[in-house]
């Protein structure tokens, strides 16, 4: 997760030193919304022919969810830290089920936003380049 939007930080010319040093995500994601709103969103990126109009899909862009990355990385942060009272070794305590689950969900979600992902600033400035918000007709 801090490698995805390190990453993408690091694409923008107007990330500060400051933003690409800090090592929370969450302040990381928050200052890629506060470079651009619209990496907030998911977007679909073209190339765009200037003497034909023809287009070319060059990817996609799909966007860390904050409140997913202060989840994770929340639930990351106790798992790391001593549990009093946890029964250490025994795959069958109910913390360990929930780890393992809360784990495996975690995994899928950054997999599919890793997956054939084109980092937001990735074509910043580039002329003949098009960013197209993807609408959505559910909540995400």
């Amino acid at each position: 997760m801090e490698r995805i939007v390190h990453h993408e930080l690091s694409l923008t010319s107007t990330a500060t030193r400051r933003m690409r040093k800090e090592n929370d995500p969450r302040k990381k994601v928050s200052n890629l919304r506060r470079l651009d709103p619209n990496s907030a969103l998911e977007h679909e990126i073209w190339a765009v022919n200037s003497q034909t109009g023809e287009r070319y899909k060059l990817g996609n862009y799909k966007p860390l969810d904050q409140q997913r990355v202060k989840e994770i990385e929340g639930r990351l942060g106790n798992i790391l830290h001593h549990k009093p009272g946890l029964l250490l070794g025994i795959p069958a305590d109910g913390w360990y089920a929930e780890t393992r689950a809360f784990l495996a969900e975690s995994l899928e979600y950054l997999e599919s936003v890793y997956s054939r992902n084109t980092p937001f600033f990735t074509f910043e400035g580039i002329d003949n380049v098009e960013m197209v918000p993807v609408e959505r007709g559910d909540a995400g």
